[in-house]
């Protein structure tokens, strides 16, 4: 799962990070990027995994309907770079909300990073 990166900018390694994310988000809204990532996430060699929670947020929408935001988890060991997890975490927030976010990178050893911040 996890591999050797070549020389690069450090905000575009892909070393390997212990991710964990939590929050809501509205899966009932098309969004193709979103849609996209969370795809990834159900094949057998990709190492983050989603788990919906069975908790669920409903808000009011402005066409006067209610929108359902289920309660998420994503976790596990992967090969990603920082600018893929803050990519990702931008998604979700584009489509409701994140609670928790965090990641290590477990090749350098460094102390876990806060992605709740990412804009």
């Amino acid at each position: 799962m996890c591999s050797i990166s070549s020389p690069r900018k450090k905000e575009d390694m892909s070393n390997c990070k212990q991710v964990y994310i939590e929050g809501y988000m509205d899966v009932g809204h098309r969004d193709d990027d979103l849609y996209r990532a969370l795809g990834q996430m159900s094949m057998p060699q990709h190492g983050l995994k989603i788990q919906f929670q069975g908790g669920i947020v409903r808000k009011p929408n402005k066409w006067g309907g209610i929108t359902q935001f289920h309660h998420f988890v994503i976790g596990g060991n992967e090969a990603v770079s920082w600018r893929y997890l803050n990519h990702l975490v931008k998604l979700i927030k584009k489509n409701g909300w994140v609670t928790r976010a965090s990641a290590q990178d477990t090749e350098e050893r460094s102390a876990p990073v806060s992605l709740v911040s990412a804009p």
